[in-house]
């Protein structure tokens, strides 16, 4: 039997072919996919969603312990994430805040890049509308990825994210439409180790 992740289960049959490091290939293998079975809060998981998915409102994340499984995760961030509020630095009817991940922590990594030390920030919409986040005035060479998520500590509750705001040009910028009063996280990573400073 094999787990199909969710994405992939549109598909009624999957053939298998293996495939040595000198181009020989086997002979093809029909197997009949199966829905990836869902698991409650508490039980072990698959991050990876190929054997097992989390109930709805749960997340698979890793413990202390190495493993994973499903859990309620906290909206907030946590206390050594060092999260800052963007809406205490307000400026001509926005808000600007400066930062530098030369000594941040790498603690995972957005679904368009990233992956050097990641810098957290809260936003809480003053009002319903779209808001954008974006990054300026950096310094020379600096290559900046900007995601936006629900829940501070889950890469998976992702609501946008950008690496370059257009071609050729390494700052990043994101928009999203919040509620009011609704909170979100913005992360601010470094491309393929960039550190540095920004704003």
């Amino acid at each position: 039997t094999i787990g199909v992740p969710p994405e992939l289960a549109i598909f009624a049959r999957l053939r298998l072919v293996v495939v040595d490091n000198t181009g020989l290939e086997s002979a093809p293998v029909e197997l009949e996919p199966v829905a990836t079975p869902e698991v409650a809060e508490g039980a072990e998981c698959d991050p990876d969603l190929g054997l097992s998915v989390c109930a709805d409102g749960t997340f698979c994340l890793g413990g202390d312990d190495g493993g994973f499984s499903c859990q309620v995760p906290v909206a907030g961030c946590p206390a050594d994430f060092g999260a800052v509020s963007i809406n205490d630095s307000p400026v001509d009817g926005g808000w600007a805040v400066v930062g530098d991940n030369t000594d941040a922590e790498v603690r995972d990594q957005a679904s368009c890049g990233g992956g050097s030390g990641q810098v957290f920030f809260t936003f809480t919409a003053p009002e319903a509308g779209n808001y954008q986040f974006r990054t300026t005035s950096m310094d020379e060479g600096a290559d900046t990825v900007v995601s936006v998520r629900a829940l501070c500590a889950v890469p998976a509750s992702e609501l946008a994210c950008n690496d370059d705001e257009i071609p050729n040009v390494l700052t990043s910028a994101v928009a999203v439409a919040l509620e009011a009063d609704e909170t979100v996280t913005v992360v601010v990573d470094g491309f393929a180790g960039f550190f540095g400073g920004w704003q």
